[in-house]
């Protein structure tokens, strides 16, 4: 199978039907984890994934960083933004 430069190119199949389960949900994972408390765990449940484990990684291999990374730095360009 050749391997495309674009990160969905880098997944295996199985990944591939997670992260077009994941895209056409309701909720995008990134607003789930910028608005609101949930943790992984539940934002992963929501999102029907099997476990917390599989959601983070196949999040860090889209997004290129970790969901709790995600969801800090998110909130940190947040607060830079209401403070100007």
């Amino acid at each position: 199978e050749e391997r495309m430069s674009h990160p969905v190119g880098l997944l295996s199949g199985g990944q591939r039907q997670a992260l077009t389960l994941l895209m056409a949900t309701m909720v995008p994972p990134e607003l789930l984890l910028l608005d609101g408390d949930a943790g992984i765990g539940e934002i992963a449940e929501k999102l029907r994934f099997s476990d917390q484990f599989h959601f983070s990684h196949l999040f860090k291999k889209v997004y290129g960083m970790s969901p709790l990374s995600f969801r800090k730095a998110g909130r940190e360009r947040n607060r830079q933004l209401y403070r100007s």
